[in-house]
């Protein structure tokens, strides 16, 4: 445990603050988001299991799975990195500094929010509206990270 704590205020504090000219390096961007990833995976099981047709499983699993968890969520926190550097510095009061916190963070919650509207409603309609939309966030993916 005390290795651990070690490591992350040594090599990985370095490397991240090495990086933190407004680049999200996206191993730790793609780590944060394989977590809600699982439960979609999760969730493709359970309609395996149903016995649903493979039509909504694979649009469960492009649509829903990679295009909203996988990309859209890499893009969020892309999204959410860039505005804190841009405008999470100290300013002249507290309350200055928590609205601009709070504007942080409703922009991101919207900004997620929109990709689950738009991905539910394009997979749940058909498994190619889910794959176009998983086309268009694998698009976005690779903009906002230079891949």
């Amino acid at each position: 445990e005390e290795s651990f704590v070690d490591y992350v205020k040594g090599p990985l504090h370095r490397e991240v603050v090495a990086a933190a000219t407004n680049r999200l390096p996206f191993h730790y961007a793609l780590l944060t988001v394989l977590i809600p990833y699982s439960v979609s995976l999760d969730v493709l099981v359970a309609l395996i299991g149903a016995g649903a047709p493979s039509e909504a499983i694979l649009s469960e699993l492009i649509g829903s799975g990679f295009g909203w968890v996988l990309c859209w969520q890499l893009v969020s926190a892309k999204l959410l990195w860039v505005l804190c550097d841009k405008l999470a510095a100290p300013r002249s009061s507290r309350v200055l500094d928590y609205l601009v916190s709070l504007l942080i963070f409703l922009a991101y919650f919207i900004f997620v929010f929109a990709g689950y509207v738009i991905s539910d409603l394009l997979y749940s309609t058909s498994m190619w509206a889910g794959f176009a939309f998983a086309g268009f966030a694998s698009l976005l993916v690779l903009l906002s990270y230079r891949l």
